[in-house]
């Protein structure tokens, strides 16, 4: 049985529509600031560096240049995908 049928049947309509928000706060790791720097570091074709980035490698040039201490690949693929940019 799918988990919106079990609902459902102990809930009603509108425990399904009105669910409950996530318990888990999650921290940003990427400010405004930070996501500055990032889109910089995208548009830099600089041929010292790269002309082409990888999520890998751009999070290995943050951690290099000091924004972030830790950052995931994913992290920065949903800030590039929110400001509609492409690594292709």
């Amino acid at each position: 049985m799918s988990k919106v049928r079990r609902v459902y049947i102990e809930g009603g309509v509108d425990t399904v529509l009105n669910r409950k928000k996530p318990d888990r706060i999650y921290e940003h790791r990427l400010d405004g600031e930070n996501e500055a720097h990032l889109i910089a570091l995208v548009w830099q074709r600089n041929s010292v560096w790269r002309d082409r980035w990888t999520l890998r490698l751009l999070r290995d040039r943050l951690i290099q240049l000091g924004y972030v201490e830790n950052i995931s690949p994913e992290t920065i693929r949903t800030t590039l995908k929110k400001t509609n940019l492409s690594l292709g």
